[in-house]
């Protein structure tokens, strides 16, 4: 699994709250495996759209790109692992974009019954090129992780007071 994870300090999670940011709950992605998606796009800054200088200092340039994947199930055994419960995608094959840069970009999950709605489903995480694959680890996965990790710094805080 290919992720990082930032501990926030009190000061920006009243920032956060004090804005009205939610934060995502496990109610968020705990049966998110249960929906069936219309739709999936991966969100992304490709490195030949993203790789040139900036010309003003302190100004940010960037071309993000919206790519539509084709969820796939039958994923051959080199690509993706059943175990790992990871999302794997098909990009569409005249895409001219290299997907270097795109690494740990959301894929979404889009419905459009019973009514207009969108998830994270996956944080994309690797690229066969060759077959214009893309494999990501699902947001349950990750928030598992996240809420056994959060318990087991909770448990070692305890136990040291």
């Amino acid at each position: 699994m290919d992720i990082g994870l930032i501990e926030l300090d009190d000061y920006y999670v009243r920032l956060l709250k004090a804005n009205r940011i939610l934060p995502v709950a496990e109610v968020n992605w705990a049966h998110q495996h249960n929906i069936e998606f219309e739709q999936y796009f991966v969100l992304g800054f490709p490195l030949e759209l993203n790789a040139g200088t900036i010309p003003i200092p302190g100004q940010a340039a960037l071309s993000p790109v919206l790519v539509p994947v084709q969820h796939i199930d039958q994923v051959p055994d080199d690509v993706c692992r059943a175990d790992n419960e990871r999302f794997c995608g098909k990009l569409p094959d005249d895409m001219p974009l290299n997907f270097e840069g795109m690494s740990g970009g959301p894929i979404f999950g889009i419905r459009t019954v019973p009514r207009v709605e969108y998830w994270i489903v996956a944080i994309q995480s690797a690229w066969y090129s060759q077959r214009k694959l893309i494999v990501g680890n699902r947001v349950p996965t990750i928030g598992w992780l996240v809420s056994w990790v959060m318990d087991q710094m909770s448990k070692d805080q305890k136990a040291q007071s």
